[in-house]
Order: C-alpha cells, then structure tokens, then sequence
C-alpha cells in the first residue's frame, strides 16, 4: 500500500459533498469492529434532509452500519424527495485493514440508473462507471501520498481524528464530479462546543469547519459545518449538505439512532 495511509471515515455531499470517502489505514477501526460473529450488531441512523429556509422535508438519509470480526457492511441510502433521486451505497470491508471488499453505488433518478464500482489496487484507484444506457467507462486514478477518503465515509473520518485529540488536520477526499473520479484537498478544523437541539435530542457537540482549496471548486463557498457528538461514537448530530455541485446548500439533522441485532428492519429497503 506504499504510503497511503487508509482509513474509514465520514459524509458528505456531492462535489464536496461528492468529495467523501472509504479511508482505509492500519490502527483504526469504526467502533466496536471486533465484536465475534456472534455478536454481530448493527447500528441505524436516520436523518432529514430540510429546506434551508422553510424547514420543509426535501429528502433523508440513512446509514446502517453492521460490525463484526470477519465482515463490516456500511449500506447507506439518500433520497431527494423533489427530484425522486436516490443513491444507494453498499461497502464491505476488512475490520482488521479496513480495505473494502466489494464497493458498489448506485444513482437512480428520472433519467436511469448509474452506477459506479470502485477498487483499490496498491495507489490505483480503479473506477468503473456505468451511465444509464449502459455505457460502460473505466478510469484510473493515481493516488496521493497521506489519508485517501472515499465518499461516502469522509465526515465520520472527522469522528476518529477528533478522538486523536486533533484540533485540525487535512486529507484527500475522492468523489464523482459529474461523470469522473476526483481528487480533492480538504482542510478541517475544530471551531468550539455548542449544544444543539434535533429530533433525535438535544446534544452537547464538537463543531467542526471542513473545507477544500480545489481549483474545480474556486467559485463555490465550500466551507461546510459538521456538529459531532462530544460523547460515545461522536455520532454526526447535525451538518449541511448539497446534492450537486451548484445546488444549494441543505441542513440534515438527526431524526434517530437504533441499535440491533442483524436482522433488518420491516420497513428496510434495499
């Protein structure tokens, strides 16, 4: 792997939202990772994704995370009311290198389906992306030196550096800008405490400003606040988001948090 360092981290939009990521480095783990086979759990989180100035529902994200000594699954689903757009992530992973297995996204809106498969060879990141006709193209993409992250796990990368007792740092985020593989440079840094209210609670957070210098993003204001749970797994409590490039900015809250055996909900779509 050279001198790539990997980890798993958090989300975040497209552009820079589409810039998140699957970090893989060697001494780091989502929480609770080597829990045997038996005690396999799984963790839901439920957000609402709201106009930025009416509050009015726009769409919700979900994230369920299974852990376990063999296997890690993260399936996530975003889902944009108006646009009746959905992206759907699905990732396996090694727990003990957290190198994926298998990486599979999927975009469904009025005009099809695209989808994109990634894998990691050494510093080659190789994509395969299939446009709603089916047409099929595969890209390479060199990776830099330091912390690579892979939509869509960047903003809860910023769960585990601040566990590091790091007040700020900086990484490379790579995501899909339009039909292409990106990389982007990010910055964050950890601005105070405050207490929010959301309708999963009211929570005391750790406020972090996150942000990228690209030239593909010179026009845009790209700072992006995330509110992180001061306690426990520093669950993402409260951030914006954007679900394109030139969209405008969303606030997505925290509605819930279910743990679990792994079994799948009744109501848990695919």
């Amino acid at each position: 792997m050279g001198n790539i360092t990997y980890r798993i981290g958090g989300f975040w939009g497209r552009a820079i939202y589409a810039v998140a990521v699957v970090c893989l480095a060697t001494g780091f783990a989502l929480p609770c990772m080597a829990l045997d086979k038996q005690e396999q759990r799984v963790t839901r989180l439920y957000y609402a994704v709201n106009d930025k100035e009416t509050g009015e529902r726009k769409g919700e994200v979900y994230i369920r995370i299974t852990r376990g000594s063999d296997l890690n699954e993260w399936h996530e689903v975003r889902t944009y009311e108006e646009e009746e757009e959905t992206e759907t992530f699905d990732v396996a992973f090694d727990p003990e290198t957290l190198r994926p297995m298998s990486y599979k996204r999927r975009i469904k809106d009025p005009e099809g389906v695209r989808t994109v498969r990634l894998q990691i060879d050494g510093r080659l990141l190789k994509a395969t992306i299939t446009d709603p006709g089916g047409k099929v193209s595969n890209q390479r993409l060199p990776l830099p030196k330091g912390t690579v992250i892979i939509e869509p796990f960047m903003k809860y990368y910023l769960t585990q550096v601040v566990d590091a007792s790091q007040r700020s740092g900086e990484f490379n985020a790579v995501g899909l800008l339009g039909d292409k593989m990106k990389i982007f440079p990010v910055d964050w840094e950890i601005t105070g405490n405050e207490t929010i209210d959301v309708p999963a609670g009211r929570f005391e957070c750790i406020n972090i400003r996150v942000s990228s210098s690209s030239w593909y993003l010179k026009f845009l204001d790209t700072s992006t606040p995330v509110w992180l749970d001061v306690s426990g797994k520093h669950y993402i409590v409260r951030t914006t988001v954007r679900k394109s490039l030139f969209a405008e900015e969303m606030p997505m809250v925290l509605t819930r948090i279910d743990h679990g055996p792994i079994f799948p909900l009744p109501d848990e779509s695919e």
